[in-house]
């Protein structure tokens, strides 16, 4: 590996708050690890997961892919970008999700051994990998109730937070406006209702023929609504 890729990938790691807390030295064990691979990358391979078999996570270090779980896709991904850290430790889990290259690039895949040595090094790591888990956790679970009843509006805030892209406010859903409604689990008129009373509140809105995400916290106000 190049000493400037190295360094980039120790840079890009030491911003993440699972490794906040790993010193330099550490984190250049990590991606000098013998588990570690290089991948270099062209526009529609597969980035992620590679067939070896080893659980393991990723750096994208350049270039941009999208995440498809079961041919849908969930969110891009720009060159900076963690991944797959959520389902490093999932005991008896397969990866569900699939990486694709939507530009050449590179990424570096970390191997689930590489990691435990650096956490059983570094307690305060394994502290920020559970506090990152944690949070993980409890936002997907406030999506999922969410989404599991209440109004249209409800139902379709909670999908497009769960959608957004991770750069930036787009959101990465099918322009199909009938598929849409059915991904989300209301009618075509309940969600074309439910557009209308989040634009009108300025949580959302178009950009080049895309959907955004306006204000943040106008659109979270929605999950809530019908609570007591």
């Amino acid at each position: 590996m190049r000493k400037e890729t190295e360094q980039k990938a120790v840079a890009l790691l030491q911003k993440h708050p699972c490794f906040a807390a790993a010193t330099q030295e550490e984190l250049t064990r990590l991606v000098r690890h013998e588990s570690t691979v290089l991948r270099e990358f062209a526009k529609g391979q597969t980035v992620f997961p590679l067939h070896t078999g080893a659980r393991a996570f990723g750096l994208l270090l350049s270039g941009s892919c999208v995440v498809k779980r079961g041919g849908r896709i969930k969110k891009s991904l720009s060159g900076g970008s963690v991944f797959a850290l959520e389902s490093l430790f999932g005991a008896g889990r397969e990866q569900t999700e699939v990486y694709t290259a939507q530009t050449d690039g590179k990424a570096l895949l970390i191997s689930k051994t590489a990691a435990e040595e650096l956490m059983q090094a570094n307690f305060s790591v394994t502290q920020g990998f559970l506090a990152f888990l944690s949070a993980q956790i409890d936002a997907l679970g406030g999506l999922a109730a969410a989404a599991e009843g209440g109004s249209a509006e409800t139902k379709t805030a909670a999908f497009l937070l769960e959608h957004k892209k991770k750069d930036g406010d787009a959101v990465a859903v099918t322009p199909d406006f009938s598929k849409l409604a059915r991904q989300i689990g209301v009618s075509r008129d309940a969600l074309s209702r439910a557009f209308d009373r989040l634009t009108a509140a300025g949580a959302i809105g178009l950009r080049d023929k895309g959907l955004v995400i306006k204000d943040l916290d106008k659109l979270k106000i929605f999950l809530t609504e019908n609570e007591e």
